[in-house]
């Protein structure tokens, strides 16, 4: 068997034990991929062994091990990091965006916004679909950070400047990002008593998401619905908020989605009680 396709099958093997929830038993063939193929020259197979060493460090992360998942994302980083391969490129995107958020874990939050610069300052002028998903990701959870450590202002700032950067984009998986950003923004806003300016963020999101035919985008547009009528209500407009839960309802109202499915939950509660903000 050739190395190019052992390491595929290991790889399927282990993302199929992942997909059962034997967490271990995929960590445990991913080592096995690290261990018998790190060495090689093969590009292929080298693409294989990066994916495996950022897998074992995601599950590393989710299982609190936090201490060897940096170390990992650190050491894919400094072997793989100035390589021009494409899919290695995207997979070392996505390693310094994770890295990122071990780092908060970890309590390090200036570093984590250093990574987060550091995405965008490599890879934000790629064309490539994958690495601006990446850099948006960056560049929205630096702004999070901001506004989490107490820098409201600079986090709504910067999650503004991350939507306008990619605003023209179409590709639903950039929209994505483009009004996640957006919608936090107007989360902040309205958690900080700016409500008409939260308002404009989360129109902001209606007009983008207006089309919107992909589950998460419509998730998006459920939340962005509800985050608009919370804020109307706070702005002591309970009609107009009322409106915006009975378009929800009407909506959304026969989704099977979990998320959308607490939206219209969420719209029926604060139509009842929206005239006490």
């Amino acid at each position: 068997m050739g190395k190019i396709k052992e390491t595929e099958e290991l790889f399927n093997r282990a993302i199929d034990f992942g997909k059962n929830g034997e967490e271990e038993k995929e960590k445990e063939i991913y080592d096995e991929i690290i261990e018998k193929f790190q060495q090689t020259e093969d590009l292929e197979t080298k693409i294989w062994v990066v994916k495996a060493m950022a897998n074992k460090g995601i599950i590393l992360a989710q299982q609190g091990r936090i201490d060897g998942a940096h170390s990992l994302f650190n050491d894919i980083i400094d072997r793989f990091g100035d390589s021009e391969e494409l899919e290695i490129k995207r997979q070392v995107a996505g390693v310094c965006v994770n890295k990122g958020t071990v780092l908060l874990q970890l309590g390090n939050n200036r570093d984590a916004v250093k990574t987060y610069d550091g995405v965008f300052a490599i890879y934000g002028e790629e064309e490539d679909l994958c690495l601006k998903v990446q850099t948006l990701k960056a560049l929205l959870n630096k702004g999070v950070t901001f506004s989490r450590q107490g820098s409201h202002e600079e986090g709504v700032r910067v999650l503004g400047e991350t939507a306008a950067l990619y605003e023209k984009e179409e590709a639903p998986e950039i929209k994505l990002w483009v009004v996640k950003a957006l919608f936090n923004k107007g989360a902040i806003l309205s958690a900080r008593g700016n409500q008409a300016e939260a308002i404009k963020a989360f129109d902001a999101v209606l007009e983008k998401l207006k089309d919107a035919e992909e589950l998460e985008l419509k998730q998006q547009l459920a939340m962005a619905l509800c985050n608009k009528g919370m804020a109307l209500g706070k702005e002591g407009n309970g009609s107009a908020a009322n409106s915006i839960y009975d378009e929800v309802v009407k909506c959304f109202n026969d989704s099977d989605d979990p998320v959308i499915k607490e939206q219209v939950a969420n719209a029926r509660f604060y139509k009842n009680v929206s005239y006490h903000f």
